[in-house]
């Protein structure tokens, strides 16, 4: 056993204790190392065109998606193409990691790095949802009248995102 029993009038009951302690110390220490290399480690290298490195889930698609639609969840549980022009359809929920078909599950990264070299951002600028293109990110901050502000994310790179939707909404007047 790695623990010893302390009797009262042990003369050795002292040197006991601290064996006690310190094994209890090796024990909180090993304890915290088996901790540390088992965290998941998201990274922005990524190798490879339309990949990704992150929290994902599976949910089902309410429509056609390509990579990296943006979607919130609809009334039906289904992920939706976000829309910034109304509240109801810009509460940003994953990115379509793959092309799902409508009614299907597939997988969609929640928060992390995702690649795609069909991007052409400005590193370090801030991503919005688009007001004009269904499921889109811009680095234009929305301006109209009623359209939805929400920050989905930031540009690492040129076609690098670092994708962490905001839960605030802010609808412009």
């Amino acid at each position: 056993s790695r623990f010893r029993m302390i009797e009262r009038g042990d003369n050795r009951s002292m040197v006991s204790m601290k064996i006690l302690e310190l094994e209890s110390r090796i024990f909180a220490l090993e304890q915290r190392k088996t901790q540390a290399t088992s965290s998941r480690i998201i990274t922005p290298d990524l190798d490879s065109d339309q990949s990704a490195s992150g929290d994902v889930a599976s949910f089902v698609a309410a429509a056609a998606l390509a990579f990296g639609d943006v979607c919130y969840l609809n009334s039906s549980s289904q992920l939706a193409l976000t829309d910034a022009d109304a509240a109801a359809t810009s509460f940003t929920m994953g990115m379509a990691l793959a092309t799902i078909a409508a009614n299907t599950k597939g997988t969609f990264l929640l928060e992390g790095f995702v690649r795609n070299d069909a991007w052409n951002w400005t590193g370090g600028g801030i991503l919005y949802l688009d007001t004009t293109t269904a499921g889109g990110m811009t680095q234009t901050a929305p301006s109209g009248v009623d359209d939805v502000i929400i920050v989905v994310g930031v540009a690492y790179s040129a076609d690098i995102v670092y994708f962490r939707p905001s839960g605030v909404i802010v609808v412009h007047v």
